[in-house]
This record gives C-alpha cells, sequence and structure tokens, in this order.
C-alpha cells in the first residue's frame, strides 16, 4: 500500500526529493525502503515485473535487504526444494529502476495459497 501525504504538509526538501526520485532505496537507520520504478514502495511478499514480464516474489533477508529467490524454481515445484533454501539474489539499484510491483503481499499470499498450497516463508 502507497501511503502518500499531502503535499501542504511536505517538507520542501520531501517535495524536491520525490520530484527526482522515484526508484531507488532510502536508509532510515535500521531499516532499508525499496522503491521501484513507479515510486511504490516494496516490501517482503510482494510481486514484481521486470520489463521483460518475468514475475519474482520479493523476500527479506535476516540482514533487512529486499531480494528474490536463488532457489532453482523447478527444484520447488517438485518438492526438492523450499524457497529461499539456496539463498537470496539482492535488488541492485538498476533492477530497482526496471521493476514494478505487480502484487501486493496479501494479493500475491492469496493467489498462492489458492493456487499452490504454499502459505509463506519465514523471515
Amino acid at each position: 500500500m502507497k501511503i502518500v501525504i499531502p503535499k501542504k504538509y511536505r517538507s520542501e526538501k520531501e517535495r524536491k526529493m520525490e520530484e527526482k526520485i522515484k526508484a531507488g532505496c532510502i536508509c532510515e537507520g535500521d531499516v532499508v525502503r525499496y522503491f521501484d520504478r513507479n515510486g511504490d514502495e516494496l516490501h517482503d511478499g510482494d510481486v514484481i515485473e521486470y520489463a521483460s514480464g518475468r514475475t519474482e516474489v520479493l523476500y527479506l533477508t535476516d540482514k533487512g535487504e529486499l531480494g528474490t529467490d536463488a532457489t532453482n524454481p523447478e527444484w520447488i515445484r517438485t518438492g526438492r526444494a523450499e524457497p529461499g533454501e539456496y539463498g537470496l539474489y539482492p535488488l541492485t539499484v538498476a533492477e530497482l529502476r526496471e521493476i514494478a510491483l505487480k502484487e501486493p503481499k496479501i494479493k500475491a499470499e492469496q493467489k498462492t495459497e489458492s493456487s499452490l498450497g504454499w502459505c509463506g516463508h519465514e523471515t
């Protein structure tokens, strides 16, 4: 969900940053916030879409970074491995400029639970 603060309540610095930055990440203390090419904030469990049309689910690492699953999807499908078992590929700034949020976590979970019987992962 994208939270929008009315412009009249934003500082001049926030307004200028909003105009310049859409994709990227912002460090706020120990928390890193990620944004796609449209400026939508990305979270653990969201489904993203690359310019090529390929989709991926985002996972949160124990270091607080977002990334995509490095495990062979065929192994997951056949039960040979669990999602994230072979690690995650951290999102890069270049990827953030290319990707767009396709489905927020809640919609992705509903779709995944009903079609695959899988209800999530441990973070």
